[in-house]
């Protein structure tokens, strides 16, 4: 079975599940074209990849164009426009999507799906003029419906809009549990203690890169975290090392502060997870991908304030927990500040107030003190649990849990046998 891949370049959720679904695939043979913050993952974690192509969505459809005859199906997960165009060429698609409640529409659904309906009737060309005049959002929820299969991961808002769907007549959307890499997740177990006197910290600040965001723009907020996670270690020496990893840092750095060292790493995947393995003090951004993984190593971080818009809805999802209770988001640390609800103008308004806060020493100092002390208050909570977080952990479970992923690559797999049998 030969197949092509491919990941939405947005921070390193959408290749984190990449790789979670080609690792069940052992005896494929497994393309990637992508580009980005996915392809960069991808690189770091090539192992399962029998060809890594770095392809802008222009040249990966010229690709997709040329290649198609020689793929069995494509595996494709955020990404729309890879996903439209490999449909358009005959390659059966599989679709995973962990935001699909996310997707805001600016057209009911009826109507988003009699334009996807009509596209088999256009010339490539009247297609992708059509498709690219609906909304970045609701390309994506357009993927699923031409996709032959596609899989979403539960959140709430995800069943109800399956459900919508269904009755639209689009039967091949699963909803899924976990989008993670179960095989090679540590072996959950009570977290290491805690000691208001001696710990150490790890904070995933993720993969950043988004539509709006890069390493050297509109990178305000990972320069206020490494200031504050500087500031926090020379006013905490209980606090004996700190491993801040991101995909910013592809050329490692370690800082000394007082003897005591800040680590800035891109750790590959299985050994990102081995630090949260190990580590007793977790701090994240409101990733899914995070949030699940430190979910079932039986962890409970502390979520840091949100680097885009996505970020505030996963928190919004889950206030109700101890986890959205304990989060530390910006309107907390700081006061409130507008939001507009919408993912790229939500993201611009992110991005202000953080440079704004960087180019404010009181503004700094008032951010500073805040998160200072919800870290003082997260360790301590740490320290009365013992370790023992079940009842916590389970509660977000709860909202999260859906059937395993093995389940979606063997319904992949028997749909791709029905293909083959296909005349």
């Amino acid at each position: 079975m030969k197949l092509i891949t491919s990941a939405q370049a947005c921070g390193f959720g959408p290749a984190s599940k990449l790789l979670s679904v080609v690792k069940l695939l052992s005896d494929a043979e497994i393309d990637f074209i992508g580009d980005g913050i996915a392809l960069d993952f991808v690189r770091r974690n090539p192992d399962r990849f029998h060809a890594i192509d770095e392809c802008e969505p222009e040249r990966a459809r010229a690709v997709l164009r040329e290649r198609a005859g020689r793929y069995d199906a494509a595996i494709v997960v955020m990404h729309a426009e890879i996903a439209f165009w490999a449909v358009r060429f005959g390659v059966p698609v599989s679709f995973f999507d962990s935001l699909f409640s996310f997707w805001k529409l600016e057209r009911p659904l009826a109507e988003l799906a009699r334009m996807v309906r009509q596209w088999s009737a256009l010339d490539d060309g009247d297609a992708y003029e059509s498709f690219l005049s609906i909304a970045p959002h609701e390309r994506n929820v357009a993927a699923h419906l031409l996709a032959h299969h596609s899989f979403v991961q539960r959140f709430p808002g995800v069943d109800e809009r399956v459900s919508a769907l269904r009755e639209l007549g689009f039967a091949h959307i699963e909803v899924t549990g976990s989008m993670i890499d179960m095989q090679n997740l540590p072996v959950a177990g009570s977290a290491p203690p805690v000691r208001r006197n001696d710990y150490s910290i790890v904070a995933s600040l993720g993969g950043y890169k988004n539509f709006l965001l890069d390493f050297d723009r509109n990178d305000e907020y990972l320069r206020l975290l490494e200031r504050w996670t500087v500031d926090f270690m020379r006013a905490r020496p209980q606090c004996k090392a700190m491993t801040l990893c991101s995909g910013a840092y592809l050329q490692p750095q370690t800082i000394s502060i007082d003897g005591r060292l800040l680590s800035m790493t891109f750790a590959s995947h299985d050994e990102f997870l081995q630090l949260v393995r190990r580590t007793p003090v977790i701090l994240c951004t409101p990733g899914l991908t995070s949030i699940h993984e430190t979910m079932h190593l039986g962890r409970l971080p502390l979520l840091l304030p949100e680097e885009h818009y996505g970020h505030v809805f996963n928190r919004r999802g889950l206030a109700r927990t101890r986890l959205g209770l304990l989060a530390a988001g910006l309107e907390d640390v700081i006061g409130g500040y507008e939001l507009p609800e919408d993912d790229f103008t939500g993201t611009a308004a992110i991005v202000a107030v953080t440079r704004a806060i960087l180019e404010s020493p009181e503004r700094y100092a008032a951010f500073s003190a805040a998160m200072t002390a919800r870290v003082d208050a997260y360790v301590d909570f740490l320290a009365s649990t013992d370790g023992s977080l079940d009842q916590h952990v389970r509660e977000v479970h709860s909202l999260l849990e859906g059937p395993p992923l093995t389940d979606a690559v063997e319904s992949l797999l028997a749909r791709h046998a029905l293909y083959d049998e296909a005349p």
